[in-house]
């Protein structure tokens, strides 16, 4: 049995499968689903919003996009609503709609009405920098340029975090994760279905997903551990390892690439699969889907394990 093409065509009807899901919540979240049956009311609402730096703003809405951007001389939120029906009662759902937001000594809490039939895309304009957790159950998040923290919990949609500086944690049942241009005392990202993108971080991450591949370019990492199910990895490094870099795989193939003045011992490993590291090694030993040595005095750790899967380490290109 050729295990590569099984994989790769498991991945396909993983991926396949997860753009159709995300098409029909998309459809009928937007009304599109049900449009020819029922119809929708909407109302739109603005309201100002004021979160000191120490507190936490949380949201929670389980039905709507959710859009974040900081940087901005004054706060505010304004929700765009939608209630799935027709007739007075719907009417009446929309006429009386309006956004939940309740504050205490330590958070800012912006929720929805109890209301059936409701979607609300949500977009915040932030004047400070408060850390934020956010909990959704369908719809697109995405976060830029609020120089702080960010928690996401959502089971359906893409999440991009961009401009960020703290600490970042992203649990997903389904969609896209991508976290860009940030800075992180540490990043825990875990996708059930879904690929997942790190580009011009700075910082620690542990990265791990069933079905999907992994993308980690340009980035600064002081430690780093992958592991994925079914999926590729490609991680282009922007500085030499000198600490622990840890990428295992149980379906993919694995592509490395590292620049010059790395510090660090090296252990490369497949089960089904080749291994390729033109990098010179120092007490290099090579068997079958298995290379060992070390880069300088071997400070750090550099470890790469597949079931089925190719691994590639070279060196950065210049440019």
């Amino acid at each position: 049995m050729d295990w590569k093409e099984v994989a790769s065509k498991a991945r396909e009807s993983a991926a396949a499968a997860r753009d159709t899901i995300k098409e029909q919540i998309e459809s009928v979240r937007k009304g599109g689903g049900f449009s020819f049956l029922c119809g929708f009311e909407s109302k739109e609402v603005s309201l100002p919003l004021s979160v000191d730096n120490g507190k936490l703003l949380r949201i929670e809405n389980p039905c709507g996009d959710i859009t974040i951007t900081g940087g901005h001389d004054a706060g505010n939120v304004t929700a765009h609503a939608r209630f799935r029906g027709t007739g007075e009662d719907t009417k009446a759902k929309a006429e009386a709609y309006t956004l939940v937001i309740e504050e205490n000594d330590s958070s800012v809490l912006i929720k929805q009405p109890d209301v059936t039939g409701l979607s609300v895309d949500l977009e915040i304009q932030l004047a400070g920098t408060p850390s934020i957790e956010i909990r959704s159950e369908s719809g697109d998040v995405q976060v830029s340029d609020t120089r702080s923290g960010c928690r996401v919990a959502t089971k359906s949609g893409d999440v991009r975090l961009k401009g960020l500086n703290g600490q970042i944690e992203i649990s997903a049942q389904s969609g896209d994760l991508t976290v860009e241009d940030s800075t992180a005392s540490s990043v825990q990202m875990d996708n059930k279905s879904g690929d997942i993108v790190l580009r011009r971080l700075t910082g620690s991450a542990n990265v791990r997903t069933t079905s999907g591949d992994i993308a980690i370019r340009d980035c600064e990492m002081k430690t780093l551990a992958v592991d994925g199910v079914s999926g590729d990895v490609d991680v282009d490094l922007r500085t030499p390892i000198s600490g622990a870099v840890s990428i295992r795989t149980v379906s993919g193939n694995t592509l490395l690439a590292v620049p010059d003045g790395c510090d660090t011992r090296v252990a490369l490993k497949t089960l089904r699969g080749s291994v390729t590291c033109s990098i010179p090694l120092e007490d290099e030993v090579k068997a079958e889907g298995q290379v060992t040595g070390r880069i300088g005095d071997g400070k750090g750790t550099l470890d790469v394990s597949a079931v089925t899967g190719d691994i590639v380490v070279e060196m950065h290109a210049s440019g």
